[in-house]
């Protein structure tokens, strides 16, 4: 399973939670992350529409966010998988109107190379973060 195909699956689920359809914001992140994929195995510059695709994921968990009173995310990597850089992110927890004003993933200079086409593709996800009580 990609990490497109798990942030989609919890989209569905948050989605189902919420009894509210966000679609259109996902629908949106979809088209964008997928676009970024062609550009990246045509060795094209890929990182503007990456980015937008988490931007979209954002402004969904944003959205799901206010309906259920989580306005946090927290940056999941691959762990040791991770590059360097990346790694350095592993469980930060910021506002997602944080993480929409600086978008500190995906990160530029990432140095993961997906399936041999170059290095940059970084794996790095937001989760919606639950403060425990």
């Amino acid at each position: 399973m990609g990490l497109f195909d798990f942030l989609k699956g919890k989209t569905s689920q948050i989605t189902k939670d919420s009894g509210k359809n966000s679609t259109d914001l996902h629908g949106q992140s979809m088209e964008y992350f997928q676009k970024a994929q062609r550009l990246y195995k045509n060795n094209e510059d890929y990182f503007p529409s990456l980015q937008e695709a988490v931007r979209f994921q954002l402004l969904n968990h944003q959205k799901n966010g206010i309906e259920n009173g989580i306005d946090k995310v927290k940056i999941i990597t691959a762990g040791s998988q991770s590059c360097k850089l990346c790694r350095g992110f592993e469980g930060m927890i910021i506002t997602t109107e944080e993480a929409l004003k600086n978008m500190p993933i995906p990160h530029k200079n990432c140095k993961h190379n997906q399936s041999g086409y170059g290095e940059g593709w970084c794996r790095c996800m937001y989760v919606a973060y639950v403060e425990e009580v």
